[in-house]
């Protein structure tokens, strides 16, 4: 564990340290999205392709002249189980969420080269994730925090010297011990979880 917040802490530093200091701009970006190809087998959610939920979160971004840079990413998905259509039982549970916070290291053009048009970006970097669910009695069923790593890129333009738009495909992923097995396996502790997202935000520029 010591091991995995060094490496973040070490990954983000470099990539802060790489943006240009006299070109440096933030940009904040809340966003909206859809959590895709979904899976956990942890006890109680169902052990199959999770469907599309709405998701919630923001992007703050330090970028450079150059094409190097870091952010932050959180994103919160309620709803973060399936419902298998063939059981003639009740669901066992009634409400589950997943919170990531990730901390990334960016590679983009460079600002010079993308004007005027939309600037394309490629970040990825580690964190942690939050799954959470109740049951059917309002009792918490699961209830786990563990290191999680994302992936993914995207685009931004603007529309006005400090207003824009940032679209965002990234793929997020369970990282250490995990209780996998065949298909239909239900891990009580350590269940393997995966998701991708794709969101769109307005950015605010700074």
């Amino acid at each position: 564990m010591a091991s995995v917040r060094l490496l973040r802490a070490i990954s983000f530093g470099l990539a802060l340290a790489a943006a240009s200091p006299a070109y440096a701009e933030w940009h904040i970006t809340p966003t909206l999205g859809i959590t895709m190809a979904a899976h956990t087998n942890g006890a109680g959610l169902e052990p199959a392709p999770i469907g599309k939920h709405v998701n919630f979160g923001g992007a703050v971004a330090l970028l450079g002249g150059g094409i190097f840079g870091a952010e932050g990413v959180v994103v919160f998905a309620p709803g973060f189980h399936g419902v298998n259509p063939e059981s003639t039982t009740p669901a066992s549970i009634q409400s589950s969420r997943i919170f990531a916070v990730m901390g990334n290291g960016v590679v983009t053009l460079p600002r010079k080269m993308t004007e005027y048009f939309l600037r394309p970006y490629f970040s990825g970097g580690i964190g942690y994730m939050r799954l959470k669910a109740v049951d059917a009695s309002n009792q918490p069923a699961f209830d786990e925090n563990f290191p999680a790593m994302n992936i993914g890129g995207g685009a931004v333009g603007f529309f006005t010297q400090h207003t824009g738009v940032r679209f965002d495909l990234r793929y997020f992923r369970r990282l250490g011990e995990t209780n996998s097995g065949p298909a239909g396996f239900i891990a009580l502790d350590h269940p393997e979880v995966s998701f991708m997202s794709l969101s769109v935000g307005v950015v605010f520029r700074r």
